[in-house]
């Protein structure tokens, strides 16, 4: 089953089953495929419906290990939406309100991680154990309209969880992880005053194109001091500094590693990564693997190291629960993970999958395809053999491809 909230739902999407009022009334409220085009959502979010079950011929028994609760990040890309489309036409009501809520939703989200984190490091004698929901898996439409606001969700999260690892020396800093989250939430709102044409052109964009996308930091920066009302407040420095790089090769301000703040160096990692595995108009997708390679290939370069271990440490590029292909041909489901490194002390930074192997890969799948109602029911070993995994299905192409999606 795919749970969808109804927020994060397209047009393009079919009614998976009736649905009826939650109330006693019971009352049939959309029939089974119909399209859910905004009059549909409207009616569902008038009588209480929040999110949409769609089943699958190959249910999983267990509930997938997401991250945080489907509240939280439904709240929190709800806001992003909201926020980024207000912004773009000038209309945010109350940036004091817009500020709170956003501390709201991210304290919601820190406590959620931060029970997982003590349970991976008991301040009894307990041995250390890895919690699976602390690996890094979160809800995803992957609709192309939504990407601005499901990265911004999806930064904001993984900014907030590897900050846990990286700052876990430091009780203050540990205190102020909700400034990195918010400023990963709203570090791309200033591309929303970009024009339509760039953000949706398919082709390679242009240096005079890049130029212009090149802005959106210090835009963005300016945002949020307006939301703290404070000239050089620490989260708008973050969301200033989240594209540039360790060797001053980044910008709008060519800086170096040591005199960016330590949590924009969280940031410009979780913020790569996620731009990297998400769909984009102009550039392929890249898969998780390649996307890992790629930033630990950059570590001590272009990215910060102790960033790049937490990112290792904290990320699967297949969570338990993923489907994705399998040899570029068959779709395959994770369902054990191998290679779980217990404390980050233990992460080295492998450049690629054939060097030092990377953490958190697949240990055993159930291979199906889309024909069969049902997946075999015996699981097949692949570990070692994580770097023949391909791209990951989101759930928007996992529904599209079980006829969930009208349109292509």
């Amino acid at each position: 089953m795919v749970r969808i909230s109804l927020d994060m739902c397209i047009a393009d999407m079919i009614c998976p089953a009736d649905i009826f009022s939650p109330d006693a009334k019971n009352r049939l409220l959309l029939k089974k495929g119909v399209p859910l085009s905004e009059n549909a959502k409207r009616l569902l979010a008038q009588n209480k419906v929040e999110f949409i079950d769609f089943p699958l011929p190959f249910e999983k028994r267990d509930a997938v290990p997401f991250t945080f609760s489907n509240e939280t990040e439904s709240s929190l890309f709800r806001l992003a939406r909201d926020s980024f489309r207000a912004y773009k036409n000038d209309a945010i009501a109350d940036p004091l309100e817009l500020r709170k809520e956003a501390y709201d939703i991210l304290a919601q989200a820190a406590s959620e991680f931060e029970k997982l984190y003590v349970k991976e490091h008991p301040v009894t004698d307990a041995e250390p154990k890895r919690e699976l929901r602390s690996i890094i898996h979160l809800r995803t439409v992957g609709a192309l309209q939504d990407y601005l606001f499901e990265h911004a969700k999806n930064v904001s999260l993984i900014s907030l969880a590897l900050g846990f690892d990286y700052f876990s020396d430091s009780k203050q800093r540990l205190s102020d992880l909700h400034k990195v989250s918010v400023a990963g939430l709203f570090a791309d709102i200033g591309m929303m005053k970009i024009p339509s044409r760039i953000l949706t052109q398919e082709t390679e964009l242009s240096e005079k194109d890049w130029e212009i996308v090149r802005k959106h930091p210090e835009t963005s920066a300016q945002f949020v001091e307006s939301l703290f009302r404070q000239k050089n407040f620490i989260t708008a420095k973050i969301v200033l500094q989240h594209h540039e790089r360790m060797d001053g090769s980044g910008y709008p301000a060519g800086i170096t590693g040591h005199t960016m703040e330590p949590y924009a160096s969280v940031l410009a990692v979780a913020d790569s990564y996620n731009s990297m595995i998400s769909k984009r108009y102009f550039r392929p997708v890249y898969e998780p693997l390649e996307a890992l390679a790629s930033i630990n290939q950059a570590a001590g370069k272009l990215y910060d190291k102790k960033a790049a271990e937490c990112l290792n440490f904290r990320i699967a590029p297949y969570p338990i629960g993923t489907v994705a292909h399998f040899l570029k041909e068959q779709l395959i489901q994770v369902v054990e993970l191998t290679n779980i490194p217990s404390d980050i002390g233990s992460i080295k930074i492998p450049v690629n999958s054939k060097g030092e192997g990377f953490y958190n890969i697949p240990k055993t799948i159930r291979k199906f395809v889309l024909e069969q109602s049902q997946p075999p029911d015996n699981a097949v070993s692949i570990e070692g053999q994580g770097d023949k995994i391909g791209k990951p299905l989101d759930a928007f192409d996992l529904l599209s491809a079980y006829g969930y999606v009208a349109k292509s």
